[in-house]
């Protein structure tokens, strides 16, 4: 019979892995949107009036995306969590179905990924 989480170990596997989904999808996202704008700004001369008269807009557009993506660290960030996310789920694993794996190497394998995320923010 599998072991039961604590509630607190349970939560913060869940809330990293939500953390990497965000921050991955902003990534792409932001990637996505700023590679879109360059490119209409790129083509002003072929592209019809409605982007012509926004091209401006499209390339702020761009350097936003591109200035969120670098000094945000928006990559690194999502790295870190699925790091962090990865080893904890490991250790969540073998705590539940090895009865000497004890709870303080479980608490040690979460603050590691603890350190992991706040490395990320430096």
């Amino acid at each position: 019979m599998a072991r039961e989480l604590p509630d607190t170990i349970i939560s913060q596997r869940a809330g990293w892995w939500r953390a990497y989904v965000i921050f991955i999808t902003l990534h792409y996202a932001l990637g996505g949107v700023g590679t879109v704008c360059v490119a209409l700004v790129s083509l002003t001369d072929k592209a019809p009036e409605v982007v012509r008269d926004h091209v401006g807009l499209f390339g702020l557009a761009s350097v936003i995306c591109s200035g969120l993506m670098t000094f945000g660290r928006v990559k690194e960030q999502a790295i870190a969590f699925l790091r962090a996310y990865r080893r904890l789920n490991s250790a969540c694993i073998r705590y539940e179905n090895d009865d000497s794996f004890p709870i303080s190497e479980l608490v040690k394998i979460h603050d590691h990924g603890e350190e992991i995320i706040e490395k990320a923010d430096a």
